[in-house]
């Protein structure tokens, strides 16, 4: 780490300039991805390959990750490249240069473009591949984690290099955090583990990130420690609950500061491993028709479920897109999702009916119908129309086998029909749904329940565990952790905790 202190006053001076954009937006698809920015096609191919060997080195790295869940059918990572702005005006925050979330059908990640990008500044792909790595966890396995590490994690494999010799190289320190490093230290180790990084800002936060890199890389190298952690992410998982996390580490957080301290100032090891490229397919481009181009940023803003407010002034310029485009089903589409959004249900159900027509194989619309027929029913205090909900959900899974949302649909609209399980043909739509976006809360905490009311409460307790314990949780957590021992008692034949609760 000294070589990299020692170069920092030497670099602080270079400058770069922005390189132009293409005009168009672009979107790049491959096996795992699905890519969307107004980059050259050349730079979003390279990108979209890059994230390909990414997911083979994870993969390899990790192989047991994958075979806890064994989907066959993963859904692709949605990647929006957008300017500094957009970034901004979707997270709200001039903090963050991109993050990670997830819709009703895919995860998907918000990065910059990368203008102006120093030595010490966040680069494109370092974010990109903070957040791939974000995904690659959450989306492969079951196990659940601290905030210091889910960080550590995505910032240990976001600085890979990718080399001429087809091997990679990571764990290179990112260069990001060095300069708060430098002037400021390490993060207090007390404050590391317990809190996640959320309300810190820009010095703290970096100093966080650091922090949570430099114990995650110390983890890797010094096994003794790594073993601790194991330990104690075991039980965080497990029943009985984690005791304090410092309790794991031998001399507690006062040692591990005094490690850390020594262990910043030697030459850290990073890694090195051939990860071939041979059987990757070759990335496919194209240009975005009009409409969706027109729509993009659009529909991103309706993923972020805005405040009341946002969302009509959302739906009044979807609604202007849609009569620019009126032969668009996808424009109708988007339409109808705003309206529901604002509890316009004649509007919303017009508009759905109105993409059905423009696109009668769109999954996403047909969907859009049940669920609108859905809401309305729970606003109205009424009697769903059963029949034609799922007459609508059919139909969506017919048009796509592998949209996960119809699925979770019929699983829902099968438990509010019947106080028991819900059939063995909505368990098992359930169950390959859940397998290909396990990160979503709402696909996890369903599939939960319906393992326990099939009275499968062990794999009912490992399935809710990553929702009780996540530190980006926020207010679910409690909710989470409820279920968690109520199943735990369940399973151990212990009376109910929630005796009349409905689910079994």
């Amino acid at each position: 780490m000294r070589v990299l202190f020692t170069a920092l006053l030497a670099l602080l001076a270079v400058t770069v300039t922005t390189p132009l954009r293409a005009a168009e937006w672009m979107e790049v698809r491959t096996a795992h991805f699905t890519l969307y920015g107004k980059q050259s096609q050349k730079d979003l191919v390279q990108l979209a390959g890059r994230l390909e060997r990414m997911n083979r080195l994870l993969g390899m790295l990790l192989p047991h990750a994958r075979a806890t869940l064994n989907s066959e059918a993963e859904r692709p990572l949605l990647i929006y490249v957008l300017s500094a702005s957009d970034v901004k005006s979707l997270s709200g925050s001039a903090l963050q240069a991109g993050f990670y979330s997830f819709d009703k059908r895919n995860g998907y990640a918000v990065v910059t473009r990368g203008e102006g990008a120093g030595p010490f500044s966040l680069d494109q792909e370092v974010i990109l591949f903070h957040e791939f790595a974000h995904h690659f966890m959450l989306a492969n396995s079951n196990a659940a984690y601290p905030a210091w590490y889910i960080e550590g994690f995505a910032e240990f494999f976001s600085t890979v290099k990718f080399q001429d010799d087809d091997k990679v190289q990571f764990g290179n320190p990112p260069m990001v955090r060095v300069p708060q490093l430098v002037t400021a230290g390490i993060y207090p180790i007390d404050k590391l583990l317990h809190q996640s990084a959320r309300g810190l800002n820009r010095a703290d936060g970096d100093r966080y990130y650091g922090a949570a890199w430099l114990l995650t890389h110390y983890l890797v190298t010094n096994k003794a420690r790594g073993k601790e952690f194991e330990a104690y992410v075991t039980d965080l998982a497990s029943p009985r609950g984690a005791r304090d996390v410092a309790s794991y580490f031998n001399g507690g957080e006062a040692a591990l500061t005094r490690e850390l301290r020594a262990y910043v100032k030697t030459r850290l090891p990073a890694y090195r491993i051939p990860v071939p490229i041979e059987g990757l397919a070759q990335p496919q481009a194209r240009q975005l028709a009009p409409d969706e181009a027109a729509v993009l940023l659009l529909d991103l803003h309706l993923k972020r479920r805005l405040e009341d407010e946002g969302r009509k002034e959302l739906a009044e310029r979807i609604r202007a897109v849609a009569r620019q485009y009126p032969q668009s089903g996808l424009a109708q589409t988007l339409f109808a999702e705003a309206l529901e959004q604002i509890d316009d249900w004649t509007g919303a159900m017009a508009a759905a009916d109105a993409a059905i027509r423009l696109a009668p194989a769109s999954s996403r619309a047909l969907a859009d119908r049940a669920d609108i027929l859905l809401a309305r029913s729970e606003t109205d205090k009424g009697e769903p129309p059963f029949g034609d909900i799922v007459k609508a959900i059919v139909a969506a899974n017919r048009a796509d086998l592998q949209d996960p949302y119809p699925l979770l649909l019929y699983y829902r609209v099968k438990r509010m029909q019947g106080t028991g399980p819900a059939p063995d043909v909505a368990f098992e739509g359930l169950e390959k749904a859940f397998l290909q976006l396990p990160q979503s809360p709402a696909y996890r905490w369903a599939y939960a329940d319906a393992l326990a009311a099939r009275k499968d409460y062990a794999n009912a307790v490992t399935v809710i565990t990553p929702l009780a314990n996540d530190p980006h949780g926020e207010g679910g957590t409690g909710r989470a952790d409820a279920m968690r021992q109520r199943y735990i008692a369940l399973r151990d034949g212990k009376p109910d905790p929630q005796a009349g609760a409905e689910g079994d």
